[in-house]
């Protein structure tokens, strides 16, 4: 029993001293190798891993991305005004300046424009009668023997309504014009029309009247038939893409792909409010024969 305990110590032994004359073999890791393994310890607890997330091939970085309308507008209906009726419907493809829907209106309002406008003959003639009457009272008070104060005083007051009269005529004339713009106004406003030719896309005939939330309280989405690819760069390739810059663009289900170039690049992040990574909003051009939201994968060169 001595014997195998003996054993056994002597063993322990040349186990500690080969553990200690191995380390003292091993080299020793450099300053800059300990720094190097530091800060990968510590980016990969902060959960940054960006970099390394990013999908390369020998042309340059890869991204995913939809395609989605260039622009889009939302036409609410008006609380204040009488619905009429909706002229398109959801799938239209329609032109610039088409008529979406309207209002109710007065229907005499061109007959009101008619008489405001015949009413300007009127009093066009009427401040040419009263301006050849200040002429006559000039020339009347020229004439007139000016030691009779009392008709000089008189052709006076006469010269003074008439140019009266003639302030009068021009307010009238004044608002006259007013009225007739306020009623096409009215008129104008009763028709709600396109600003684009393009895709109607949603007729929401649950309309709440509330713009302020766009989509789920417009009456109409229009698309324009114009299309762009969004990406989503982070701050780590930001500064890879620029506006003009040439991109390929592949359509995995349409089996095509584009040479593009970029429309735009925003400047500030679309995740402002976190403290995440930035990421930057990426438009580029793709034909209008590519539906909308298909997807794409869009490759950025290495520059």
């Amino acid at each position: 029993m001595k014997k195998v305990l003996k054993w056994i110590g002597i063993i322990l032994v040349v186990v500690v001293a080969g553990f200690f004359a191995l380390n003292l073999l091993m080299p020793k890791p450099s300053a800059d190798e300990n720094k190097e393994l530091t800060e990968t310890m510590n980016s990969m607890m902060m959960g940054n891993t960006t970099q390394s997330d990013l999908v390369e091939t020998d042309k340059g970085i890869v991204y995913n991305g939809k395609v989605v309308p260039v622009d889009t507008y939302y036409y609410s209906k008006d609380p204040t005004l009488t619905f009429n009726k909706v002229y398109v419907k959801e799938g239209d493809i329609i032109e610039d300046k088409t008529i979406l829907f309207d209002y109710k209106v007065d229907n005499s309002i061109d007959a009101q424009i008619d008489v405001l406008d015949k009413n300007f003959v009127n009093m066009q003639q009427e401040l040419d009668d009263y301006y050849t009457r200040l002429e006559n009272i000039k020339g009347e008070i020229a004439g007139a023997d000016q030691s009779d104060k009392s008709y000089i005083n008189f052709l006076q007051v006469e010269y003074n309504n008439a140019e009266k009269r003639i302030s009068e005529i021009k307010v009238e004339w004044t608002n006259a014009e007013a009225k007739i713009e306020n009623l096409r106004k009215v008129k104008k406003d009763g028709k709600i029309i396109s600003d684009i030719g393009g895709l109607v896309y949603k007729v929401n005939e649950s309309n709440s009247i509330d713009p302020s939330s766009k989509t789920g309280s417009a009456y109409i989405v229009l698309y324009s038939t114009s299309k762009k690819v969004r990406i989503s760069v982070s701050e780590y390739e930001y500064q890879l893409v620029s506006v003009g810059q040439d991109v390929e663009v592949a359509i995995e289900s349409t089996g095509k792909t584009y040479t593009c170039k970029v429309l735009a690049v925003d400047t500030m992040p679309n995740n402002l409010e976190t403290q995440d990574t930035s990421y930057y909003n990426v438009d580029i051009e793709i034909p209008e024969e590519v539906p909308y939201g298909y997807s794409a994968i869009v490759t950025v060169p290495r520059q």
